[in-house]
């Protein structure tokens, strides 16, 4: 039996967008060269879209059940108990994590009626290019070693 994605997965997921969209800001706030500062940017301003237009899908889909269940996504905020938190991973590793978080949620043939191509590719798009970032960066730090 195939489980349909529910409003409280997609509430999730849009909270996950919002810590991922401040987890980006942060991360560019670092001493990066301009060009990952402006991938960086970039990405925190897709992860807003991808939240508004899910938001959007979400509403329309489940007009019932609206006021009190998508309020929810106000109070997930993930980004909080992540400055709390004192953790070995780097501001991009957390990115790739909350990303990684997302892909989870939804990643599933049965997304419900819910558009979600775009941020997926989004999301792969900027995993890959994290992951040559950090591995530029451990390439340094081997150097100078």
């Amino acid at each position: 039996m195939t489980e349909k994605l529910t409003l409280k997965h997609w509430i999730r997921v849009m909270g996950l967008l919002k810590s991922s969209k401040l987890e980006y800001l942060k991360t560019a706030d670092g001493q990066h060269p301009t060009e990952v500062q402006r991938f960086l940017h970039r990405q925190a301003r897709l992860r807003h879209h991808f939240f508004q237009d899910l938001e959007l899908q979400v509403r329309a889909k489940y007009e019932e059940k609206e006021p009190f269940q998508l309020a929810g996504v106000q109070i997930e905020q993930r980004f909080v108990t992540s400055l709390q938190q004192h953790t070995k991973s780097s501001s991009l590793e957390k990115c790739a994590e909350i990303d990684t978080e997302i892909l989870e949620l939804i990643e599933r043939p049965e997304n419900d009626g819910i558009i979600i191509q775009p941020l997926l590719n989004a999301i792969q798009e900027a995993g890959l290019y994290l992951q040559k970032i950090q591995e530029k960066k451990e390439a340094k730090t081997k150097f100078w070693s």
